[in-house]
């Protein structure tokens, strides 16, 4: 769920295919920020774990306030991407 910026209130299920994040519009999730890069990153199922991977963004990727370029994800964290605040949740564990 994206909790804060220009995006913020937009709620997103990854599942097993990735989810592509950026401002270009044929990505998954489209976020209209001036801050994040045309294909930003990229949310990845790797088994049962979910992983961010940073695709070569400008501005860098985010988790909970450490720059990544590539991280698994645990249930909570908060994945910053240019302006907007995204609050990671892995539901029905």
């Amino acid at each position: 769920m994206i909790e804060s910026g220009p995006d913020a209130g937009h709620t997103h299920r990854a599942g097993d295919s990735a989810l592509r994040l950026g401002r270009s519009p044929d990505n998954d999730l489209i976020l209209r920020d001036p801050a994040t890069s045309g294909h930003h990153a990229r949310i990845e199922r790797r088994g049962e774990r979910f992983w961010i991977v940073d695709l070569g963004s400008t501005n860098g990727t985010l988790v909970n306030g450490e720059p990544v370029q590539e991280k698994e994800l645990n249930h909570g964290d908060r994945i910053t991407i240019g302006q907007n605040a995204v609050h990671f949740s892995v539901l029905g564990g």
